[in-house]
């Protein structure tokens, strides 16, 4: 009972996941049961498909830290790979949660180098998501397949562009 209950926890995580892959699922799902008389203490070893063998993993050489630090981004590690009582030094700036309106055309990105909520506009038109980024305000989450009418101002608003799906097909192929 128990093991269907895990097996249908992690099948509803799966179908949860942007990057669910049927194949690799049932293969880390259908793992055989190891029967080993041997205590690892650092775990079992696994194979290629991520299951449990009877052989030991090898055991860690780092010792374990006691560190009070609150990191973010996790702790530096030292010349052996192991963690030290340091904060891990962030590479970049942390960008905000992005909306979630959807952009066929990808984002206007700002001067910090984080994607915004404009939409670009279709690489035929002028090049005109920067300008829109200084003076519009963010657009609707409303997804259209050929852009949001424009405002007197050039500004996206809460309204699409007219067209079909075949219109917008062609916007991708030129």
């Amino acid at each position: 009972m128990y093991t269907t209950l895990i097996i249908s926890a992690l099948c509803a995580l799966a179908y949860a996941s942007p990057s669910y892959n049927a194949r690799d699922s049932l293969i880390r799902i259908a793992c055989p049961a190891i029967r080993c008389r041997m205590a690892c203490p650092s775990g079992f070893a696994k194979d290629k498909n991520g299951c449990d063998t009877c052989t030991c993993k090898a055991q860690s050489t780092c010792s374990p830290v006691r560190c009070r630090l609150g990191c973010p981004d996790g702790w530096a590690k030292d010349e052996r790979g192991c963690d030290m009582c340091k904060c891990k030094a962030t590479s970049a700036k942390k960008c905000p949660a992005l909306c979630k309106n959807l952009c066929p055309f990808g984002r206007v990105i700002d001067s910090d180098g984080c994607p915004t909520c404009l939409c670009k506009g279709p690489r035929t038109e002028r090049p005109i998501a920067n300008i829109r980024a200084e003076k519009c305000g963010p657009v609707c989450m409303i997804y259209c397949p050929n852009g949001n009418v424009l405002d007197a101002r050039g500004c996206p608003t809460c309204r699409c562009r007219p067209g079909g799906v075949d219109d917008f097909r062609g916007m991708i192929a030129s």
